[in-house]
Parts: structure tokens; C-alpha cells; sequence
């Protein structure tokens, strides 16, 4: 049987579905793998994570999706700089969203932008002087992970405010966070 693409007319909900990997596919930079219940992706800020950010959780329609920013860094400093601007405070801020990990259950939050702080702390000396390789922490993303803890997903938070930390302060976005293909060890 060979009838034409055109023949069988798409229920609502395989509608929905099309409509849906569709607004994937047009916020992805490469589809990396594609499953049963998600699509892994690498959007265009280079970010690899399931559906390309699209979401459409926490949303009373649930005809629309919610997309991640289209320059998170951007979006990161021009709500520093408006926090400065009223408040006369040099605020950072970050960016984040929920991911999973490779060969862990769960999600976890990630910086996806930032502004007017370090995004990686480089270590390389331990407490005894001995030398450390690969000793970079990503603070932006320990910084998202902690304040994800608060944001109780059920609960509608989308801000907090972390007080107290000495962080470095810089007046750039994310920088050097996200590994290149050549150092990708998972694709």
C-alpha cells in the first residue's frame, strides 16, 4: 500500500504533537537523538538538552509553549543593568534552566545566560599545592542548581535571590561554559 502523505488526516492530538516537535526543530541547532517521549537537542546557544527548551509546563493554556530566550546573556544584562538603574546596586544575574544528566535520574537547574559575574572558577593547586588538571567549576551553574532548590517547581517562583556569596564580578555573560564537540565526551 502506497497512499499519498496527504491521504490520512491528522487527529488533534497528532496535531498537537506535529505542532510541538515543530517549535523544536525550529529552536534547535542540531537534533542529536530522537526518543519516544523527548527529543535530545543542541539549541542555537549551544546548550544540548531535551526539546530544545521548549516547555509548556506552568501555563493555564495549554495551546502555547514557553521558549527559552533567544540570547540569554542579553536578556541577563539587560535586567542587571535596569536593577542598577532603579536600585543603584550592580546586581548579576542568572539565566537558568532545568536539564537532565547523562546517566543520572532527575533534572537539575543549569545557567543558560548570565551577567556581571564569572561564569568558571579554574583551580590548580589543591590545599596540599599539588597540582590540579580539569579543575574548573562552573559556578553559574552550582549558583542555578542551589536556587533551584528554592523554585519548588509546583509552587510558581521564578526568582531567587542569593545573598552573601563573594563572587567575582565581571561585565560579560557566559563565557566558556559550554564544551565544544571536539571536547564533548557524551556525543
Amino acid at each position: 500500500r502506497r497512499p499519498p502523505r496527504s491521504t490520512p488526516k491528522p487527529s488533534s492530538a497528532a496535531s498537537d504533537v506535529y505542532k510541538r516537535q515543530q517549535l523544536i526543530f525550529n529552536e534547535s541547532e542540531k537534533i542529536i537523538k530522537i526518543s519516544k517521549n523527548f527529543i535530545i537537542t543542541k539549541d542555537k546557544n549551544g546548550i544540548i538538552a531535551a526539546n530544545a527548551g521548549v516547555d509548556q509546563s506552568n501555563l493555564k493554556n495549554s495551546d502555547h509553549a514557553l521558549l527559552l530566550p533567544k540570547n540569554p546573556n542579553k536578556s541577563a544584562k539587560r535586567i542587571s543593568l535596569e536593577i542598577e538603574k532603579r536600585f543603584k546596586k550592580s546586581i548579576p544575574v542568572i539565566i537558568s534552566d532545568s536539564v537532565g544528566r547523562p546517566w543520572r535520574n532527575g533534572l537539575t537547574q543549569i545557567a543558560i545566560g548570565s551577567y556581571g559575574i564569572k561564569s568558571i572558577i579554574k583551580y590548580n593547586k589543591d590545599l596540599y599545592n599539588n597540582r590540579l588538571y580539569d579543575t574548573d567549576i562552573p559556578l553559574v551553574d552550582e549558583i542555578s542548581s542551589a536556587a533551584g532548590l528554592l523554585m519548588i517547581k509546583d509552587a510558581g517562583i521564578p526568582v531567587v535571590i542569593i545573598r552573601g556569596y563573594n563572587y567575582i564580578p565581571v561585565k560579560q555573560g557566559l563565557k566558556n561554559i559550554v564544551r565544544s564537540e571536539k571536547n564533548d565526551v557524551f556525543i
